[in-house]
């Protein structure tokens, strides 16, 4: 057999599954949007991710559980008998209307903290601190990040290079770190999010170019690539990356993320954001200067009003608006790379330019 699962369990988990898919109808309407029901020996990356040894058995019986929609009982052979929602290719960045639309399902107006779901690609990285003061090895939130597909998390590359803070997982459809599922209202207008979802990295790519060493934060961007592909839901949903440089000074810019909400502040329970305004890059040239602020790859936001990213918050999406009305869609025009003082007045932000670095984001893509 191709993969290390015990034919009884699996016939189990058909035999169960064989009713839900009497009762749901249509194929069609198991698999999500962006994906297609399909014999599993033609959805290689499912396929291979089943093969492998890095998965533990449940893991494997969480995928088909998840994603079969189908059978076909005159083959012999798991292979051919098994259908599956195949996702598309982690090779492939969305595009809209395939990402950027978030579906909200409870609307606050006001305030600093986003509605439920408003933000579905934001992404809370978690990490084993190796340090000796954390003895239970229990995860420890430390960056943010953005999912642009099905497989992968962008966020920066001082996140995903320091030796004592080690990458493990990665936390979607979070918004208030005490509670699961999250909640907002009260009485009959109570609506609640789905549970959040924990995935374990596979791997990380920073940027080649990114040198620790000297600390200029140029080439500040990473990939964190996921163990298993996300299924998009209302809670889980990519950004749109753009492959050409938008103009931001029109543009309604948000940054949000769980770091601190000041400067001697703990790191916030609870999802936060704000509005930022682009600033003009000879802002940040010369408040930067010893750092080398880079305009071509690299924007100036923020230090106008106290409002901005805070440490907590590196590797969390600046966030940009295009398109008009129904058709308008969020794009991730930024990496949250440093800055001084929480974004207070005079101290902008620097965010890393993600539409400079579309193609080394494509380059680096596996399926």
């Amino acid at each position: 057999m191709f993969f290390a699962l015990e034919t009884g369990s699996l016939m189990v988990i058909l035999i169960c599954l064989m009713a839900h898919l009497v009762s749901a109808g249509s194929p069609d309407k198991l698999c999500q949007s962006d994906e297609e029901c399909i014999q599993l020996k033609d959805c290689p990356h499912i396929y291979n991710d089943l093969k492998s040894k890095r998965l533990s058995r449940s893991a494997k019986l969480d995928i088909l559980q998840t994603r079969i929609c189908g059978d076909n009982v005159r083959y012999q052979n798991l292979n051919q008998m098994i259908y599956i929602c195949c996702p598309k290719p982690a090779t492939i960045l969305p595009s809209y209307p395939a990402c950027g639309r978030p579906q909200l399902i409870y609307r606050v107006m006001g305030g600093t903290e986003p509605n439920l779901n408003e933000y579905p690609w934001l992404a809370m990285l978690l990490y084993r601190n190796l340090s000796a003061f954390n003895a239970n090895w229990k995860l420890v939130p430390g960056c943010g990040g953005s999912l642009i597909n099905n497989r992968y998390v962008l966020t920066a590359a001082h996140c995903v290079t320091d030796e004592v803070l080690q990458i493990q997982r990665v936390r979607l459809g979070e918004h208030t770190t005490s509670q699961n599922p999250d909640c907002m209202g009260f009485g009959a207008q109570r609506k609640c999010a789905p549970p959040h979802l924990d995935i374990d990295v596979e791997s990380v790519t920073a940027h080649d170019d990114y040198d620790t060493a000297k600390k200029t934060f140029h080439n500040d961007i990473a990939l964190v690539r996921l163990q298993v592909p996300v299924r998009y839901t209302l809670a889980y949903y990519p950004i749109c990356v753009l492959g050409y440089r938008s103009s931001l000074r029109n543009s309604k810019l948000r940054v949000a993320g769980w770091g601190q909400t000041g400067m001697f502040d703990a790191r916030s329970k609870v999802l936060q954001h704000a509005a930022l305004k682009v600033r003009k890059s000879k802002v940040c040239s010369k408040k930067y200067a010893h750092l080398g602020f880079g305009p071509r790859s690299q924007i100036c936001a923020g230090g106008l009003d106290n409002k901005g990213p805070c440490p907590g918050d590196s590797g969390s999406p600046l966030m940009g608006t295009s398109g008009f009305s129904y058709e308008e869609f969020t794009f991730l025009a930024g990496i949250t790379s440093y800055g001084d003082v929480c974004g207070a007045i005079g101290r902008p932000i620097v965010f890393t330019r993600t539409a400079r670095f579309y193609k080394w984001i494509l380059e680096h893509l596996r399926p």
